[in-house]
């Protein structure tokens, strides 16, 4: 049986629990071929530890490989725990989050002890909570909307029941919403009456200019 370990590095803020490596594991638990063909574990370490004491919990760990979820604040310290591997007999090293997930292949080229790069947030939602197309209510009635929820920042914050996270829900008409695809895209929103005033292959500034025209400012 092959051994993944899964490691979150947190600031000192933190409850120090990713949820996102939590998901992970649960869903490849889930799983059973992967159940039958890996074991996996998740670690957290402080983000200013020393990359020593994480390098020799990877190296006592002798997994055959590692993955880091990885977030503006915790970035330089995964970069600095794996440049500490030994390139000679490391496991296989993954990184994925939102900070990687933008240019991966900067994130390569920078650091030559790293082998992939997941991208994307991906559509997890199928758990207990709400997916997308999922039908609500009672029925009754003729008013049918749809709703959008999402996380907007501090997911684990709301999980854990500590202030500061943030969050949005939408609601329109049957059918009003894009559908758009689980990555990141370049996107641009204004009021109903800077309809067509905005270009998204324009600058920031043309657009701020071609709004304010529209608004009469």
């Amino acid at each position: 049986m092959r051994k993944a370990l899964l490691i979150y590095l947190h600031g000192k803020g933190e409850p120090g629990l990713s949820l996102a490596l939590g998901y992970l594991k649960a869903y490849a638990d889930a799983d059973e071929e992967i159940r039958r063909t890996w074991a996996i574990e998740i670690h957290h370490a402080l983000d200013d530890s020393d990359p020593r004491d994480v390098v020799q919990t990877i190296e006592r760990s002798e997994a055959d490989l590692v993955g880091f979820s990885c977030y503006s604040w915790n970035i330089q310290a995964v970069h600095r725990v794996v440049k500490g591997l030994d390139s000679r007999k490391r496991p296989l090293v993954v990184v994925g989050g939102v900070e990687v997930t933008p240019q991966p292949q900067d994130v390569l080229r920078k650091n030559r002890n790293l082998d992939f790069v997941v991208i994307g947030e991906g559509e997890m939602d199928q758990a207990p909570m709400l997916y997308i197309g999922e039908i609500v209510g009672n029925g009754l009635g003729d008013l049918k909307v749809d709703i959008a929820v999402d996380p907007l920042d501090g997911t684990t914050l709301c999980a854990t029941g500590l202030p500061n996270a943030i969050a949005t829900i939408a609601a329109a008409e049957e059918g009003g919403f894009l559908h758009a695809p689980d990555m990141y895209m370049d996107k641009i929103a204004v009021g109903p009456a800077a309809r067509g005033a905005i270009d998204l292959r324009k600058s920031p500034r043309e657009n701020v200019h071609n709004v304010a025209d529209a608004l009469g400012l």
